[in-house]
C-alpha cells in the first residue's frame, strides 16, 4: 500500500551538513597556487576526449582529461607551455600564464580541423545556449533544447514553464507535456539519464511542474528514436538534467516576492488544514481515524453478520471535522532558492582522487484564485442514433465557479562525484520534490428540467493534493585501456530508483439545491452521494532499473572514426492505487439549509443520533499493478563516406503489464476483485474479471542519415518504429469523477499497444555559436493509436473510455530561427503547423452497435462515439514562440526581453452520445522579464507574466444551428509579477 507523503527524505539530504565543512579548507588550499583549467574536444564529432595527458613544461605536473573532456592542473604562478597529446590525435600545445589565486583557462580542439570557438562555462559542455546547440549539431538524432543560461533569461519558474518555449512543444493543462502534437502517453520523461515515477493514478508521465526550473542544467527533447534510448515513445524523449557540481567553489542564495493581479491581497478562500501544510506536507490532520483499518469496510450488516449501524455512525463521527471554509486576503507569492558545492582533490595534490559535489533546495509557496464558467449540454437528435452533424445542443448544466488554490513546490538535488583515479568515476545523483495543493472550490448554477428535475444549486469542495517524487541514480563510468595504441573502450552503468507518491485526503463536497427560479432557501441536496461526502485516495508508483552500456571507439574502411554500443537494460515498476468514498444520507427531520457549518452538520452527535447514516460506497474501485520491462541493443555511429553519417540499429524490448482492480476495504487486506459494473450493463464477460494483462515482445528498427552539407550545416533523414503501452489506470475499470456534474474516465482491461512508423527530415544551418536556423518536416503512421472515446450514458454526465483506434497519422513542419543584430539584440522564434487524423471506429461496427446487433453484454455494446474519426485530443493545429532580447552591453551583463507564445485550435475532448467534439481555442500569452548583474556576485531579475491576461475557452459547436460555438469553459488566470534578487559568494 502507498506510504503516506507526509513521510520526509531528509536523511538523503543530511551529508549537506557533513559538506559545508570540507568547504572553505578547499578553498584556502588554492589561494597560494593558481589553477589551469580546460576542456578538450573532438573537432570532428564535437564531443569530449577522454584520456588526454596534458602536461606542463619544466614541471612534475600532469593531469588526464575525464569524461568530460575535463582536466585541472594546480601551478605556482608563472608562464607555461601546455602539451596535449591523446591515442590518434595530433599533438597541441598552448602557452597559460598563471596568477597566485586566479584561475587560468586553456580550452582545445584536437583532430583534423580546429574550431574556431570552443564555449564552455565550468565543466559543463550543455548549460549555455552555444554549448546545447553544439550538442545539438553533433547528434545522431533530431533534437531540440533549452539551457540554463536560457531559463534564467524567462520569467518561468517550473519545467512545464520552460518546455513551452520549445519548438513543437505544447504544455496542456499547465503540466503535461505535448510534442508534436502527441498527448503525454505519448512521450516520456527521464531525469539525469533514468525513467521517472509518476504521481499520477491516471498517467505515466510526469507532471512537470514539480520541477523548480533553478535546478535544472538543461532540457533536451529528442524527437527521433536510437536505439540507446527507450523505444516507448513517438512524440519524445524529454531529458531532464540537474545541475551538476562545479569546478570550484560556488555558493549562492536568492529571494523572490510576486503575486497575481486577480488574487494577491484580494479575499481569497482556504480552510483550517493541517500544521505544516506551508511545507507541502500534511502532518495527519486529514488522515483518516486511527481506529479504523483499512481492510474494514464501512457498511452496516444484516442478519447474517457484519457491522451494526451505530458502530458504523460511531466511526463516521470520529472523522477529520473540516467542511468550513474561511475568508482570506491572499498573501505576496514568496520564493527562496539556495545552492553550494565544491570540487575537492583528496590527499596530498589528489593521490586519493578527486570529489565533487553539489546541494541546490528552491522553495515557493504562490495563491491563486480563479473566476471559470462552465456549461454542459445534452445532443438532441430529430433522427434516432444519430451523429452529431444531425443533433442540436441543449444546456443541461450551468456553473459559475471559484477556484482557490495555494501551491507549495519545494525541491531538493544533490550530487556526488568521485573519480579515484583519472577516468574511473562513481556519481550519485538524488533529486527530491514535493508538491502540494490546498483548494477550496465553490460553485453556483442551475440544472435544467431537461436533464432531470430542474433545480438550483451551490456546491463547495474542500481538499489537499500532495504529490511527492524521490529519484535516485547511481552510476559509474570507466574507460578501458585493452590495446595499446588505440583509444579506450567505456563502460557505463547506472542503478535508478525511482518512487511517486500522490496523497488525496479528505477531499469534502456540500451541495445545496432549491427549486429553480423560485424564492426558497437552499437546503443540503438530499441525494446520498451529492452531500456530505468524503473521498480519500493514495498512489505509489515505484520503479527499479538497472542499465548498462559498452561503447567501442574503431575506425571503419576509410579510417574515419567510428563507435558501436551495445547496452542492456532491466526494469521493474509497481503502481498501487486506493481511493475510499464515504457518503452521509439524511434519515431523519427535515433537510438542513444553506448556512449551517458543515462542522456542525456532520459532526459526532447527528451520527450518533440516527439524524444522519454513515457508510462506505461500493462503486469506487482500487488497483494494483506491475511491469516487468527487459530490454537489449546494438547501435552502430559511423561515416558511410566523409561528412555523411549513419546513426542506428535496433532495440528490443520484452513487456509484460499486469493490472487487477478490486473494491477498497473488500473484506480482507487485499481487498475483494470485482469485474466493475458499468450502469446496467457489464464491461464484458471475460475469463479474468478485474484484471487487465498485456504482454508484448517488439524489435524496433533505428536509421538515421546526418549529411554535412558544410561545417556549418546538416541535413538529417530518419526512419523509426516506436510503440505506445497502455499505463496501469487505462487497463483498470473503474470511472471516478471529483466533483458535481464532472465527467466520468473509464479504463478498459482489453487495450493493446500502438505501434508507430517514424519518418524524420530536418535541414540545419547553424550561423554561428548562438545563431541558428532550421526546418524539419515528419510524418507518423500510427497503427492502433490508444484514443479516449464516448460510451452510451444517460447520466449528468459524459463518460468517455479508452480504446485503440483503427488506425492514424500525423504530419507537421517545424522551424526555427535564433539571430543577434547589433550585438544588442537578439531575436529567437520557432513555429510548428501539425495535422493528424485517428480513426476511432469503422462505420459499420458503430451501426451494428446502434442497431443492437452485437452481443449487449462485451464492452464494445457501450461504445457510442459521435464521430467516426478525429485529430487527437491536445493536439494544436499550429504553436508559435517568439522572444526579443534587448541587452544593455555588448557583454550583456544585463537585458530586457519580450516572449509571446501562442497555440491554436486544439481538441478538448472528443463527443459521445451525439454532443460534438468540444474544442479549445486559440490562445496567446505575453510575457516580460528584465535581468541585470551587478558585479560578480549580485544579480536582479523581475518578470510580469501574461499581460495580456488572455481568456482560455473551450467550445461546442451547435451542429443545427448554423455550427455556433457553445461555451463549455472559459477563465483568465490574470497577469502575474514577481520579483528576485540573487547573491553568488
Amino acid at each position: 500500500m502507498c506510504h503516506s507523503i507526509k513521510s520526509l527524505t531528509w536523511p538523503r539530504f543530511a551529508g549537506m551538513l557533513v559538506l559545508i565543512s570540507m568547504i572553505w579548507s578547499g578553498a584556502l588550499l588554492a589561494q597560494a597556487t593558481g589553477v589551469i583549467r580546460g576542456i578538450v574536444i573532438d573537432s570532428e564529432t564535437g564531443e569530449p576526449v577522454f584520456g588526454v595527458a596534458v602536461t606542463a613544461g619544466g614541471t612534475d605536473s600532469f593531469a588526464q582529461t575525464d569524461f568530460e573532456g575535463r582536466y585541472a592542473l594546480n601551478l605556482p604562478p608563472g608562464e607555461y607551455e601546455l602539451t596535449f597529446q591523446g591515442v590518434s590525435y595530433t599533438d597541441q600545445k598552448r602557452t597559460v600564464t598563471v596568477a597566485a589565486g586566479q584561475t587560468a583557462s586553456a580550452n582545445i580542439t584536437m583532430g583534423i580541423q580546429a574550431l574556431a570557438v570552443v564555449d564552455v562555462q565550468d565543466r559543463a559542455l550543455n548549460d549555455t545556449e552555444a554549448s546545447l546547440l553544439a550538442l545539438q549539431k553533433k547528434s545522431g538524432a533530431v533534437s531540440d533544447g533549452i539551457s540554463a543560461e536560457a531559463i534564467k533569461r524567462s520569467p518561468d519558474s517550473s519545467a512545464s514553464d520552460v518546455l513551452k518555449r520549445v519548438t513543437g512543444i505544447t504544455i496542456v493543462g499547465g503540466k503535461f507535456v505535448f510534442v508534436r502534437g502527441l498527448g503525454e502517453r505519448y512521450s516520456s520523461t527521464e531525469l539525469n539519464g533514468a525513467g521517472l515515477a509518476s504521481p499520477e493514478p491516471d498517467k505515466r508521465v510526469v507532471p512537470l511542474d514539480l520541477f523548480p526550473a533553478s535546478l535544472i542544467k538543461n532540457i533536451q527533447i529528442i524527437k527521433s528514436f536510437l536505439p540507446e534510448d527507450s523505444a516507448e515513445f513517438s512524440g519524445g524523449i524529454v531529458k531532464i538534467e540537474t545541475k551538476e557540481f562545479p569546478d570550484e567553489f560556488v555558493m549562492s542564495i536568492g529571494f523572490g516576492l510576486g503575486g497575481n493581479y486577480n488574487t494577491t491581497q484580494r479575499h481569497f478562500k482556504t480552510y483550517e488544514g493541517g500544521g505544516t501544510d506551508y511545507l507541502g506536507a500534511d502532518d495527519g490532520t486529514r488522515d483518516r481515524p486511527i481506529e479504523v483499518p483499512q481492510w474494514l469496510r464501512l457498511v452496516r450488516g444484516n442478519i447474517f453478520g457484519g457491522l451494526p449501524e451505530q458502530g458504523v455512525n460511531l466511526i463516521g463521527s470520529l472523522f477529520p471535522n473540516t467542511w468550513d471554509a474561511k475568508t482570506i486576503n491572499a498573501p505576496f507569492d514568496r520564493d527562496i532558492k539556495f545552492t553550494i558545492g565544491n570540487s575537492l582533490q583528496l590527499g596530498q595534490e589528489g593521490q586519493y582522487g578527486r570529489l565533487g559535489f553539489l546541494y541546490g533546495t528552491s522553495y515557493s509557496r504562490k495563491w491563486r484564485k480563479r473566476e471559470e464558467k462552465q456549461n454542459t449540454y445534452l445532443a438532441r437528435t430529430p433522427i434516432s442514433n444519430a451523429t452529431s452533424e444531425f443533433s442540436f445542443l441543449e444546456q443541461e448544466i450551468v456553473r459559475d465557479i471559484t477556484r482557490n488554490n495555494e501551491e507549495v513546490l519545494w525541491g531538493h538535488n544533490l550530487n556526488f562525484s568521485y573519480e579515484p583515479i583519472a577516468n574511473q568515476r562513481i556519481s550519485s545523483q538524488t533529486f527530491y520534490s514535493r508538491q502540494s495543493d490546498k483548494f477550496v472550490t465553490t460553485s453556483e448554477g442551475y440544472v435544467f428540467p431537461e436533464a432531470e428535475a430542474g433545480f438550483d444549486f451551490r456546491s463547495q469542495n474542500t481538499g489537499w493534493i500532495g504529490r511527492e517524487v524521490v529519484h535516485q541514480v547511481f552510476s559509474g563510468e570507466h574507460a578501458l585501456n585493452l590495446f595499446t595504441g588505440s583509444r579506450p573502450h567505456k563502460v557505463e552503468w547506472s542503478y535508478y530508483h525511482s518512487r511517486a507518491n500522490r496523497d488525496e485526503p479528505n477531499l469534502t463536497q456540500q451541495l445545496w439545491q432549491k427549486g429553480a427560479g423560485t424564492l426558497e432557501l437552499y437546503q443540503n441536496a438530499t441525494g446520498v452521494d451529492r452531500t456530505g461526502w468524503r473521498f480519500y485516495s493514495d498512489s505509489e508508483d515505484q520503479t527499479d532499473g538497472v542499465t548498462l552500456d559498452y561503447e567501442i571507439p574503431f575506425q571503419q574502411w576509410s579510417g574515419l572514426l567510428a563507435k558501436a554500443k551495445f547496452g542492456a537494460e532491466a526494469s521493474d515498476r509497481t503502481k498501487d492505487f486506493r481511493s475510499d468514498f464515504y457518503q452521509t444520507q439524511l434519515i431523519s427531520g427535515s433537510s438542513p439549509v444553506e448556512g449551517i457549518p458543515g462542522s456542525l452538520l456532520y459532526n459526532g452527535p447527528f451520527y450518533l443520533n440516527g439524524t444522519y447514516r454513515f457508510t462506505e460506497a461500493e462503486n469506487f474501485d482500487s488497483f494494483d499493478a506491475s511491469q516487468k520491462l527487459h530490454a537489449y541493443y546494438a547501435q552502430l555511429d559511423t561515416p558511410i563516406v566523409n561528412k555523411l553519417r549513419f546513426i542506428g540499429g535496433v532495440r528490443y524490448e520484452d513487456s509484460y503489464q499486469f493490472v487487477r482492480t478490486y473494491i477498497s476495504s473488500g473484506g480482507g487486506p487485499e481487498g475483494l476483485f470485482f469485474p466493475y459494473q458499468y450502469d446496467a450493463g457489464s464491461f464484458g464477460r471475460r475469463a479474468k474479471p478485474g484484471v487487465g494483462e498485456l504482454a508484448s515482445k517488439d524489435t524496433l528498427p533505428s536509421a538515421n542519415l546526418v549529411w554535412e552539407m558544410n561545417p556549418e550545416m546538416n541535413l538529417r533523414f530518419g526512419y523509426t518504429e516506436t510503440l505506445n503501452r497502455p499505463d496501469f489506470r487505462d487497463l483498470s475499470e473503474f470511472g471516478f469523477r471529483t466533483e458535481f456534474g464532472g465527467e466520468r474516465l473509464f479504463g478498459n482491461p482489453e487495450l493493446g499497444r500502438a505501434y508507430i512508423h517514424n519518418y524524420d527530415t530536418r535541414w540545419e544551418w547553424y550561423l554561428s555559436a548562438e545563431e541558428y536556423l532550421g526546418a524539419g518536416l515528419f510524418y507518423k503512421s500510427l497503427s492502433e493509436p490508444i484514443t479516449k472515446i464516448g460510451l452510451a450514458s444517460n447520466n449528468l454526465n459524459q463518460d468517455q473510455t479508452f480504446l485503440n483506434g483503427e488506425n492514424g497519422n500525423i504530419r507537421g513542419l517545424e522551424v526555427e530561427v535564433r539571430k543577434f543584430f547589433a550585438e544588442v539584440f537578439s531575436f529567437q522564434a520557432n513555429l510548428f503547423f501539425i495535422r493528424s487524423r485517428v480513426e476511432l471506429i469503422k462505420w459499420d461496427d458503430l451501426t451494428a452497435i446502434r442497431l443492437g446487433l452485437v452481443d449487449p453484454f462485451s464492452r464494445t455494446a457501450l461504445f457510442n462515439p459521435s464521430v467516426l474519426e478525429s485529430r487527437l485530443v491536445g493536439q494544436s493545429d499550429f504553436v508559435y514562440n517568439f522572444k526579443l532580447n534587448y541587452y544593455f552591453n555588448p557583454e550583456r551583463t544585463g537585458s530586457v526581453g519580450l516572449l509571446y507564445n501562442v497555440f491554436g485550435d486544439r481538441l478538448d475532448s472528443v463527443g459521445a452520445n451525439g454532443n460534438p467534439n468540444a474544442i479549445e481555442k486559440s490562445a496567446g500569452i505575453l510575457d516580460f522579464v528584465y535581468e541585470q548583474r551587478f558585479g560578480e556576485n549580485l544579480s536582479v531579475k523581475a518578470s510580469v507574466k501574461n499581460i495580456l491576461d488572455t481568456r482560455f475557452k473551450v467550445v461546442q459547436e451547435n451542429p443545427l444551428l448554423n455550427n455556433r460555438e457553445e461555451l463549455v469553459r472559459s477563465y483568465r488566470e490574470g497577469v502575474s509579477y514577481s520579483a528576485s534578487l540573487d547573491y553568488k559568494f
